[in-house]
């Protein structure tokens, strides 16, 4: 899975992926192409390069050398096309060896910046953002030294060409127009060879443009993950041989930044996962479902070689993460809510039934069944999962959960004056504690009916429903 395909279907990651600046269309285009990766190396290389892309915008801040590099990347263009067409032997047109030399211009300003060989730059000397020196190229394309943004045929290319274009600018008046014709197309005709000789160059040095294309990509790449990590406060992942996953202080990323337009932040939360499937209950709007979604988005954003949404994590690689979160409802094919979360459930236990790992992500299990058969199936996919190499998740707000399990729950709402108090749902939330504590009880507490005495229902329906309650 590449990340052009996991944004499509996970919103989080989308958000995540639109706040990264980056500069460049060939940056994007390597950032879009990035995978879902379980090799440990891989991905340990990735954050190393995020790592040493902050210290060097942290150690150059006073001179601001990453804005001038960041400026430099927003010119580039994706010359990838270009460089195919010298590699196929083609003869480049005028626009075309333009964009070489403007690419080449650009890219040896980066190289100067990144590479002054000043202390704070040796931070970057073992990274592989090397650009090799573009001098000779640079100079194919501009003869005369001027180092412009500019390309045409010059008269250095060609002394037989300057002398015919000397020639052409004496013959103006009307009795020499044959001679002019003549003159202007025998003109054309060496510009032709010229810039055939020029294709000619450039494919002995294509190594260079592409080990270039690709350095620049990745400098834009990763600048950009180490900005956006530096500013939204995303850390570095621990990678573990465990089998756990283990994050303090994490949050779900797109409800924080919709806190921040409020001036509020979000609630930090610590977890531990094992091959012990965990059981979190609590009541709805408690959170269950943002503690999901933060799991959720911290694997992929690890294993897609990004910094994670947390204090510190420790994670373990897994195959995939499967998951049931939502209205799984299928219209077009006819299916229930009930019958869509089925599928998917059995996909699970299916992919699940192998050695290899997985991340488990199951939101309020046979929620739209009766209670008697969604507490057995609740029962029963614990069950299962017990026996799995794999790490599961599952929410739920069912007592009589008699499988062996770790049990957690979202400690809730803080009631303070419940009676005094009537409160709207924006202030309900205010209220909700989503830390996570172990749950030694079998019976969660009544806060439904509580939400309802808070939102200043009618108070025979609440007293109604009280003499249900068992």
């Amino acid at each position: 899975m590449l990340l052009k395909d996991a944004i499509k279907t996970n919103k989080g990651l989308n958000l995540i992926y639109s706040s990264i600046d980056i500069r460049s269309d060939i940056g994007r285009k390597l950032l879009l192409n990035t995978p879902f990766s379980c090799d440990e190396t891989l991905l340990i290389e990735s954050y190393k390069l995020i790592e040493k892309c902050q210290n060097y915008i942290q150690k150059t801040q006073k001179e601001n050398k990453y804005k001038s590099i960041s400026n430099l990347l927003s010119q580039l263009k994706d010359v990838s096309g270009t460089i195919r067409e010298i590699e196929n032997k083609n003869t480049l047109d005028d626009v075309s060896l333009f964009l070489i030399k403007e690419f080449c211009l650009c890219a040896s300003k980066i190289k100067a910046l990144l590479f002054d060989n000043s202390s704070q730059s040796n931070i970057l000397e073992d990274v592989n953002f090397n650009i090799p020196s573009l001098d000779s190229i640079i100079d194919i394309l501009d003869p005369e030294h001027l180092r412009l943004n500019q390309f045409y045929i010059y008269d250095a290319y060609s002394k037989e060409l300057e002398e015919k274009r000397k020639i052409l600018q004496t013959l103006n008046k009307d009795d020499e127009k044959d001679e002019a014709s003549k003159v202007y197309s025998a003109c054309l005709l060496i510009e032709d060879k010229v810039r055939e000789k020029l294709s000619k160059e450039l494919y002995e040095n294509i190594g260079y443009l592409n080990s270039t294309l690709n350095a620049l990509a990745r400098i834009d790449k990763f600048f950009a993950l180490a900005v956006f990590s530096l500013e939204k406060e995303f850390n570095l992942p621990q990678i573990n041989k465990e089998n756990k996953i283990e994050y303090s202080s994490l949050f779900y990323y797109p409800l924080e930044e919709r806190l921040k337009e409020k001036g509020e932040s979000s609630q930090r939360i610590d977890i531990e996962l094992s091959f012990m499937p965990s059981l979190i209950r609590g009541a709805n709007m408690a959170g269950k479902t943002i503690v999901l979604k933060s799991l959720f988005l911290a694997q992929l954003c690890a294993q897609f070689g990004f910094f994670v949404s947390a204090k510190t994590s420790s994670i373990t690689l897994v195959e995939q993460v499967l998951y049931s979160i939502g209205d799984n409802q299928n219209e077009d094919k006819g299916l229930s809510s009930f019958a869509s979360e089925i599928i998917i459930l059995n996909d699970i236990i299916k992919k699940t039934n192998t050695d290899k790992k997985y991340l488990i992500l199951v939101d309020e299990l046979a929620r739209t069944t009766n209670p008697k058969e969604g507490v057995a199936m609740v029962n029963g996919f614990l069950s299962t999962m017990k026996n799995r190499k794999s790490f599961s998740v599952i929410t739920t707000h069912y007592n009589q959960i008699e499988v062996l399990c770790h049990r957690l729950r979202v400690k809730g709402f803080v009631y303070k004056q419940i009676e005094e108090e009537k409160l709207n749902l924006e202030e309900i939330q205010k209220r909700i504690d989503y830390s996570l504590i172990e749950d030694i009880e079998d019976n969660a507490p009544n806060e439904a009916i509580n939400i309802a005495k808070l939102l200043d229902v009618d108070k025979d329906f609440i007293k109604e429903s009280l003499k249900y309650l068992k």
